[in-house]
């Protein structure tokens, strides 16, 4: 018996409640593919249905408990103020786990870069009697800010963020214990506690999974903010922070969604350094630059905001 698979009913007591949040995951589509993972454009409107039907949803509670729940099975977290916490899981009506420690995850909003790696206790247990141990390690990072397409016309800023868990499992009869391993790689929009598309693969099943929603059913996100506002634009550029420390430079700017912005240094020849190109879809979005190789001088900050027409603003450097 695989003791992944023999995983008792949560002790957590989880009262959804028509106040809290909920992303119904009613339709499975083929998964995306490693290369357009490592992509920023998810286009689900290209993958064909392989259910339409399906019974999936996230939903946070009044209380922060959040399920993500898909057919019979459920991953078990709690947001405790910013702070995601790993909390277990369940596999059907009488199956689950639940972590012995508390195991932070990562902190909203979503920064990509940001990663966290883990280790956590599980005990099982069977309709309520106790089955195994498991111990492992959980690594989540905040892989890439991209754009998510649900249909022609319907596409969502997000970011992407990789769960990997390690664990051996162990039976009172089984003292080797078995290996599993579990990628869960989540979508998730600007300022949003709960991911709106999941994609998965789980031990016993290597095929991975990708459940989404007919539609985006979120805030609504116009592609085409600050390019057709161009005041709007240049605010955000006036209100450009510039730091220093840690051998680099630092560019903090404000959020305009649907805009990307290209920050560099550049030489008095013309060379070009630590060019960073990313959306403003976060409320603080920041640009880090190394400077630790480059020689005294003066330079040129270059900050370039997309849109029509493109916007851009040079500071003067001094390092």
């Amino acid at each position: 018996m695989n003791p992944k698979a023999v995983i008792s009913v949560i002790s957590i007591s989880v009262a959804f409640s028509a106040a809290g949040e909920k992303m119904t995951l009613s339709c499975e589509r083929v998964p995306f593919s490693r290369q357009i993972l490592e992509s920023s454009l998810w286009n689900a409107s290209a993958q064909s249905a392989v259910d339409e039907g399906g019974r999936g949803y996230v939903s946070v509670s009044p209380g922060g408990f959040i399920t993500e729940y898909i057919n019979a099975d459920a991953e078990h977290y709690l947001l405790s103020g910013d702070t995601l916490v790993f909390r277990g899981y369940t596999r059907g009506r009488s199956l689950g786990a639940l972590v012995d420690s508390v195991t932070p995850l990562f902190r909203f909003p979503v920064v990509p870069g940001d990663s966290a790696t883990r280790a956590y206790i599980v005990s099982g247990s069977v309709d309520g009697v106790p089955m195994f141990r498991e111990r492992g390690e959980v690594s989540v990072s905040a892989v890439r800010r991209g754009r998510f397409v649900f249909a022609p016309g319907d596409t969502v800023p997000a970011v992407l963020v990789h769960e990997r868990r390690n664990c051996l499992s162990f039976t009172k009869t089984d003292s080797a214990g078995v290996e599993n391993t579990e990628d869960f790689w989540r979508w998730y929009a600007p300022d949003a506690r709960i991911p709106f598309a999941i994609q998965l693969t789980r031990s016993g099943d290597r095929s991975p999974r990708l459940f989404v929603p007919d539609a985006y059913e979120g805030p609504e996100y116009d592609a085409a903010v600050g390019v057709a506002d161009e005041e709007r634009r240049r605010d955000v550029l006036a209100a450009a922070q510039i730091s220093s420390g840690n051998g680099g430079i630092c560019v903090t700017l404000g959020e305009l969604p649907g805009v990307e912005a290209d920050v560099y240094i550049i030489d008095v020849p013309g060379n070009i350094y630590g060019r960073t190109v990313q959306p403003l879809d976060d409320a603080r979005n920041e640009f880090h630059i190394p400077t630790s190789g480059l020689g005294h001088g003066s330079y040129l900050l270059v900050i370039s905001l997309g849109g029509e027409p493109p916007l851009v603003e040079k500071r003067a450097l001094v390092l």
